[in-house]
């Protein structure tokens, strides 16, 4: 090869070695670190930035709920309770609502920007006093931060027959 080749791979090579790296805690350098990546606050935040939701850990997992709503707004679910999760939302921030089934819960965006945020429940409180579930949108957080949380694909609402009187949300079913 060409001294000029040679000098260009060089230089090509250089800049990507240039480019950001991995955080500390994303180095292979044992389960220990990941462990501790696990019990680091994280924030959701909307597109543009107005809405942020913060949560005091990685969720336990991922759910990528297939029920007609979810599958359209392409969310990815942690959850937390609602006692431990914080906002923190800029002057002049707008939240938009959906309410839709069977209205337990409203699916919550940013009126600025249009990302979904996060599912927020009507009743806060569990029958048994326990704080009740919310989704927090982890397609808003830092895809490195949450690159080893497994991922759960609920797959039964896909085959789920439309118009079934039965069904607990028969007027949910997709009508394709």
């Amino acid at each position: 090869a060409s001294k000029a080749s040679r000098s260009r791979s060089k230089l090509v090579s250089s800049s990507i070695n240039k480019k950001k790296s991995l955080p500390f805690h994303f180095t292979l350098l044992g389960p220990a670190l990941l462990i501790k990546m696990a019990d680091k606050p994280l924030k959701s935040a909307c597109h543009c930035g107005a809405i942020t939701v913060i949560v005091p850990r990685q969720p336990e997992e991922i759910n990528e709920c297939q029920c007609t709503i979810c599958r359209r707004y392409a969310a990815a679910w942690g959850y937390y309770k609602v006692d431990e999760v914080k906002f923190d939302m800029k002057e002049g921030a707008k939240v938009s609502k959906y309410v839709w089934g069977d209205k337990e819960k409203s699916f919550d965006f940013c009126e600025n920007c249009g990302c979904v945020c996060y599912w927020w429940p009507f009743e806060l409180k569990n029958p048994d006093g326990t704080a009740a579930d919310c989704g927090v949108n982890t397609r808003n957080m830092d895809p490195l931060e949450i690159y080893h949380v497994n991922r759960k694909i609920e797959r039964a609402w896909v085959f789920a027959p439309i118009n079934n009187k039965d069904m607990a949300h028969a007027e949910d079913q997709a009508k394709y």
